[in-house]
């Protein structure tokens, strides 16, 4: 699998409404070849395009990584299920995650989407696409 094939697969789904543009998604696979990185939280796992980028760079990098994806919707946690090609499925582990709104008193009048579980880990890379600030 190529950085290109998988781009196409993902683009050609009948689900590729909402997700990242090639461009995004190659600089994300860039920067995790180029750098230490082994263990990433993925906040907003949608249909998994950004989580199977970030495990193509793992395994064309011949490193253990993992992916932790955190997803609101069932729909979405399925859908990603179903796509996320087979040989990638071993670096990514897709949590669903109901979603809240809070504010901080240091941030007045700024509304926060938050994940109610979010997986403890040592992190080297946090993405965030999610959850979505529709929620206020």
């Amino acid at each position: 699998m190529t950085l290109n094939s998988l781009a196409t697969y993902f683009y050609s789904s009948k689900h590729s409404r909402w997700i990242m543009h090639f461009q995004d998604a190659k600089n994300l696979y860039d920067f995790i070849k180029k750098n230490d990185i082994k263990n990433i939280l993925d906040l907003g796992a949608g249909i998994g395009m950004s989580a199977s980028f970030m495990a193509l760079a793992f395994k064309d990098k011949g490193v253990e990584g993992h992916v932790t994806s955190i997803e609101q919707f069932d729909k979405c946690v399925k859908i990603a299920n179903e796509l996320i090609p087979e040989e990638l499925k071993k670096y990514i582990t897709i949590h669903k995650s109901g979603t809240s709104v809070t504010q901080f008193k240091e941030i007045p009048y700024q509304p926060f989407s938050i994940y109610d579980t979010v997986p403890k880990g040592d992190y080297n890379l946090i993405v965030v696409d999610g959850p979505g600030a529709w929620k206020e």
